[in-house]
């Protein structure tokens, strides 16, 4: 029984049905240009586990496959909260390194696959 409320206080609670909405690029551009903090941020902040995936670190108990599926529903919940992730800005050669000539070059792949999520 102890194990199990170690296993549940690890549990991100479920986050607000709008979460997709307050963390939608909108919605927070809108909260930015008005200079106002966007509600996103704190909505996510009982999930930052699941973004890390460090939810049940230092459990030093097997998780059984039950409460692991119920992890990963629960952190479903939380994907909208990836849009406050930061992306890398390019490289100022990006336009030489990708222009299609040096097709040998897994350089623009690499610099490429940092932002697939975009497209």
């Amino acid at each position: 029984q102890l194990v199990q409320t170690s296993l549940s206080s690890k549990m991100p609670p479920s986050p607000p049905a709008n979460l997709a909405t307050l963390c939608s690029y909108e919605t927070m551009e809108m909260a930015k240009l008005a200079g106002t903090i966007s509600g996103c941020s704190p909505m996510c902040e009982p999930g930052i586990c699941c973004l890390e995936n460090n939810c049940f670190e230092g459990i030093d108990v097997e998780i059984n496959q039950q409460t692991m599926w119920t992890l990963e529903q629960r952190c479903a919940m939380f994907e909208p909260c990836k849009n406050l992730i930061q992306l890398p800005l390019p490289p100022a050669n990006i336009s030489d390194t990708c222009d299609g000539s040096n097709s040998e070059s897994n350089e623009c792949s690499n610099i490429c696959s940092s932002i697939s999520c975009c497209f």
